[in-house]
């Protein structure tokens, strides 16, 4: 069982260290692994659908945009993410920096991090 608690201080630990301008491509890379854990957990915990979450805030088309992103990670109510925070989350995600995530190839690399274990 997930203890929310714990989950919540472990999160404001970790968004609470890392302060604006100090973010490097390895410490976005772990920030997303420990965003992607905490997905994996809640989204098995209350048993929903990945699909559900992201594509839901999805306006019509095959992308997810920087701020439907931002806005999903928030309706979640991870505690202490900050904009910043899930931007640098995103910019891993979207190494070409072209604004937008394919839904595919945020299903993927998610579905590779939840089946990695």
């Amino acid at each position: 069982m997930v203890n929310l608690s714990r989950v919540k201080n472990d999160l404001e630990a970790k968004f609470s260290v890392v302060g604006e301008g100090q973010l490097t491509m390895s410490k976005a890379t772990e920030l997303m692994e420990e965003v992607f854990t905490k997905l994996k957990k809640l989204i098995a915990r209350l048993e929903i659908n990945i699909l559900d979450v992201f594509l839901d805030s999805n306006r019509n088309d095959d992308f997810i945009s920087e701020h439907e992103f931002h806005q999903v990670l928030t309706s979640l109510e991870l505690p202490g993410l900050l904009q910043n925070h899930s931007k640098a989350v995103f910019q891993v995600l979207d190494p070409r920096a072209t604004g937008k995530l394919e839904q595919d190839l945020f299903l993927r690399k998610f579905l590779d991090f939840a089946n990695k274990d």
